[in-house]
């Protein structure tokens, strides 16, 4: 063999092949084929598929594809339909339907297909129905199959409990057959001598529906059980009761007077209910029902009602001893018949009347029902009436309670009378005399009858009652305006009144005015007296009063103008009282030629005398404009238009008022009597005296709880020496004073000394504490004021502790006066 041309041969197969290949993948067309819903088999080319399969075929070839049917086993024909296994499952073919819908015919479950670019896919639309199994079974087998108008007939042969209805389509034994998905109307009717309980769907448990969602095979069995007869009777015959609170007729025809025991005729074949019942099972009459034994069911009756005749019954109960609503229990004998018989007694129109009409009262304990009343009552039935005391009608207007039209009291217990056609009992009341209080204004409190009335207010009392309205003499609306009572509107003029009452309203009006405060007082405050007319005990005036005023200032002062709700210059106005008004009477000081009072700024000495270089204060009446302070340091010779001398000696001023100066006194005044003067500048002087000694010692004075002469002392640190923070063992304590006499070398007048500058008093200074002399570590001029003294000691340790002891001040032998100084 010549492997070369064998190996030759190969390789130009294989170029052929391979050529030929290439072609072919070039023309390959692709095509999806399924069904609509998927799950149903077709075949392609022969081969059964059940889901959607993609093929792909060379551009041109033929392939026959086909939806499967299933073929009647008798005739073998085809069927419109493909079966699931069991045949729970039909598909029922509708047409092939290309990618382009341009297949036709489509409706042959056969179809022959050129391979195409153009064809994508091929569709067969499907519809699916699931089987429906009724399970109807009677119990021995025997099915019912006429329906025959059903459910108002009964079934032909056997003994059946009643039809099922599927989509209107009567079902009366086992039965098949196929629905669409979706939702199916299923229903259940029972033959009398049955009741439906409900359904078994697919092995679960479903209660009665009236609907279905069908989405797979089902089967349905009805549940049905024998029913407890129940005849509902009346007596009278031929009334209605409430069975589960439905009105329901029964059987019967009304007698009048109705005969014990006789419930009517049997009903006619007219009156069944349906009209046949199986077979070995009474119809249902009017009145009969077929309840689920064991079952409960609210029983009672219209009441009242009519019978045919017109004749009226009130329902008194059942026979068994039930009563309106009350609950009946279903026997579970189902062998037997029940029999319910609801009792009624001749009804009597019945009216509860009151005289006037329209008040109400109280029947069987409800006081929600609106007058007039009307009832129907049962003959012999008893009902509770109750009469208030006491009532309003729609106006406002009071009545009480006088009787009833059958003399009973006014809550009684009344029964029905048999044999009337109608009853009627009347609760009569007397009307309240009326009287209406109010006021002008409106919105007051007032006295009516012991009890407070706030206006407007109404009193109902018997006609010839008399009461006492009090009215409030004023009423304080606020410190400057309230009511005062003026009179009543029967011509009353005091503040109580009494009336008396009749049939008719009264009207009772108190009037108030308003009455205003009119307030004066004089700037400075206290210095003038003001005349009004008309005078006001309390300032008051009522509204609209005319006042006059007239105001005369005091000693010292003179009017110049009015201020507030009153203008002029003249000391003399009028004000219209018709709101609160406050005037002022502006006045001007004048200053009184009367003598001033001098002492020391810490105090009078013990014998009065003012040492040279002290710090006076001077006492008087009007004796600057107002208070004005002056600089520190120096003293100014003059504040404002004050100046004081002594002699001609201008005094260093520390600040001036209308009551008092304080200022300092020359240092180099001689012992001896001296005038005091106080300029003012365009007013008149004022004079005072002193008497001058080279020493007169006086201790500042600091206030206190205790009221006690505390000397204004200070600790070692500078803070101040009182009760509860007392002066301590071996510290060096400071007090201050005035009039301590010469300094050892002279001091200006007005001028403190610098803080390194230290001026000694030139008269021996000695401190006694608690009877302990005590001499100071310093004695000389403060650098806190012009004219203050300092003297600093030590508290040493023979000074009695724990006390408040006298401290006195001596000066060249002359003692201050005694002041107290706390030690621990």
């Amino acid at each position: 063999m010549d492997w070369g041309i064998m190996n030759r041969t190969k390789r130009l197969l294989l170029l052929v092949l391979l050529a030929g290949v290439g072609a072919w993948a070039q023309s390959i067309s692709a095509v999806k084929i399924s069904t609509n819903p998927s799950g149903p088999n077709f075949a392609v080319d022969g081969q059964v598929y059940n889901s959607p399969q993609v093929f792909t075929w060379p551009t041109g070839s033929k392939h026959i594809v086909e939806f499967l049917v299933a073929i009647d086993p008798i005739t073998r024909a085809p069927l419109p339909y493909q079966t699931s296994v069991g045949d729970n499952t039909r598909y029922y073919f509708g047409a092939w339907t290309d990618n382009s819908a341009l297949l036709g015919p489509g409706s042959s479950p056969v179809q022959t297909v050129t391979a195409s670019p153009a064809l994508t896919s091929l569709t067969a639309t499907v519809n699916v129905q699931y089987r429906v199994h009724i399970n109807f079974d009677n119990g021995n087998g025997i099915g019912n199959t006429a329906c025959l108008g059903a459910p108002g007939n009964p079934p032909k042969k056997g003994l059946f409990p009643g039809v099922v209805y599927f989509d209107n389509q009567c079902v009366g034994d086992i039965a098949d057959f196929y629905v669409t998905a979706g939702v199916h109307a299923l229903n259940a009717f029972p033959y009398p001598g049955f009741v439906f309980l409900g359904w078994v769907i697919n092995g679960g448990p479903n209660t009665y529906m009236i609907t279905y969602n069908v989405t797979t095979p089902i089967q349905i069995t009805p549940l049905w059980e024998p029913a407890k007869r129940v005849e509902f009777l009346t007596n009278p015959p031929g009334l209605s009761v409430l069975v589960d609170r439905t009105p329901i007729p029964t059987s019967g025809n009304p007698q009048y007077p109705p005969t014990p025991g006789s419930y009517g005729a049997n009903c006619t074949t007219a009156s069944y209910l349906p009209p046949l019942a199986s077979a070995g099972f009474t119809p249902l009459c009017a009145g009969d029902f077929d309840f689920v034994p064991g079952s409960k069911h609210a029983v009672g009756a219209p009441s009242p009602q009519a019978d045919k005749l017109g004749y009226l019954w009130v329902f008194t109960g059942f026979a068994n001893g039930l009563k309106q609503n009350d609950t009946y229990v279903v026997d579970t004998n189902t062998s037997a018949a029940d029999t319910m018989v609801a009792n009624f007694v001749p009804g009597v129109r019945v009216s509860v009347l009151t005289n006037p009409g329209g008040l109400k009262v109280q029947v069987d304990g409800d006081n929600s029902t609106i007058p007039p009343y009307t009832f129907v009552w049962g003959e012999g039935e008893t009902h509770h009436l109750a009469a208030p005391a006491q009532q309003a009608d729609s106006s406002g207007r009071q009545w009480v309670f006088s009787g009833w039209s059958n003399k009973g009291s006014a809550t009684q217990d009344v029964t029905v009378p048999s044999g009337v056609n109608g009853f009627a009992v009347t609760a009569t009341y007397a009307r309240l005399g009326q009287v209406r209080v109010t006021s002008n204004p409106i919105g007051l409190t007032l006295t009516v009858d012991g009890s407070p009335c706030l206006t407007p207010c109404t009193v109902d009392r018997p006609s010839g009652t008399q009461i006492q309205v009090t009215a409030p003499q004023s009423l304080t609306l606020s410190q400057v305006s309230r009511y005062d009572f003026a009179s009543w509107s029967d011509g009353t003029a005091t503040a109580s009144d009494t009336i008396t009452f009749n049939q008719n309203v009264q009207n009772l009006s108190a009037s108030f005015h308003a009455s205003f405060v009119l307030l004066t007082q004089s700037n400075p405050p206290g210095n003038a007296t003001f005349t009004l007319t008309p005078a006001s005990p309390d300032g008051f005036y009522p509204d609209g009063t005319q006042v006059s005023v007239t105001v005369t200032p005091n000693e010292g002062f003179t009017f110049r103008r009015w201020e507030g709700d009153l203008f002029g210059t003249l000391n003399s106005g009028a004000v219209t009282m018709n709101s609160p008004h406050s005037i002022v009477a502006a006045l001007d000081p004048i200053p009184l030629a009367r003598k001033a009072k001098v002492q020391t700024a810490a105090g009078a000495t013990p014998d009065g005398a003012i040492a040279p270089g002290s710090l006076i204060s001077i006492f008087g009446d009007n004796l600057a404009p107002a208070f004005q302070l002056g600089p520190a340091n120096p003293l100014a010779q003059a504040i404002g238009d004050i100046t004081v001398t002594i002699g001609n000696s201008i005094l260093p001023l520390v600040y001036v008022s209308p009551e008092q100066i304080n200022a300092q006194v020359p240092s180099g005044l001689k012992d001896g009597d001296y005038a005091l003067t106080i300029h003012w500048l365009g007013q008149p002087d004022v004079t005072g005296t002193l008497t001058v000694a080279r020493d007169a010692p006086a201790l500042f004075q600091n206030s206190n709880d205790q009221n006690l002469p505390l000397a204004f002392a200070t600790h070692q640190d500078g803070s101040a020496v009182t009760f509860s923070s007392p002066a301590r063992r071996d510290e060096t304590v400071s007090i201050y004073g005035t009039g301590f006499g010469p300094y050892d070398r002279t001091l200006p007048d007005g001028f403190l000394p610098s803080s390194t500058d230290k001026y000694v008093t030139a008269d021996p200074v000695a401190i006694n504490l608690g009877g302990v002399a005590i001499q100071p570590e310093f004695a000389g001029a403060s650098t806190v004021m012009p004219g203050i003294q300092i003297v600093r000691f030590k508290i040493t340790s023979d000074i009695p502790s724990g006390a408040t002891l006298d401290l006195i001040a001596t000066v060249g032998g002359k003692d201050s006066a005694k002041v107290t100084l706390p030690v621990q």
